[in-house]
């Protein structure tokens, strides 16, 4: 698995390097980009904190699965761009859609539980 996480890192920073060099600093006001290199940066620190930080320690576990949860937005990129995946592109967006309905009606269920406690 590391294996594999670490040649996809590598894989995106170079293919934000041929962007760069590709279409210039132009590139960098797109928001797109911006995100991208949001992505990288992560990657880039969770891989830091990954080698200089016992994994035993729970809040740096805990901010390195929050920047594991980050690269997910690379992958929805992906699903957007790929005409063949178009149906598991609709997918995601519809179930990020319900994730939003559902996590307001977990909030709201919590305050009436807690209210009648």
């Amino acid at each position: 698995i590391w294996i594999l996480t670490d040649t996809c890192l590598a894989l995106y920073c170079l293919e934000m390097i041929v962007m760069l060099s590709l279409r210039g600093w132009q590139t960098l006001k797109e928001v797109a980009t911006q995100v991208d290199i949001l992505i990288i940066g992560c990657g880039l620190a969770e891989k830091a904190l990954s080698l200089f930080w016992v994994q035993q320690d729970n809040a740096i576990t805990s901010l390195v699965r929050v920047l594991r949860l980050v690269r997910i937005f690379r992958i929805t990129r992906l699903l957007q761009r790929t005409k063949a995946l178009r149906e598991l592109s609709k997918l995601v967006s519809m179930m990020a859609t319900c994730l939003k309905a559902l996590v307001w009606s977990f909030i709201f269920c919590f305050v009436i539980m807690t209210v009648w406690a």
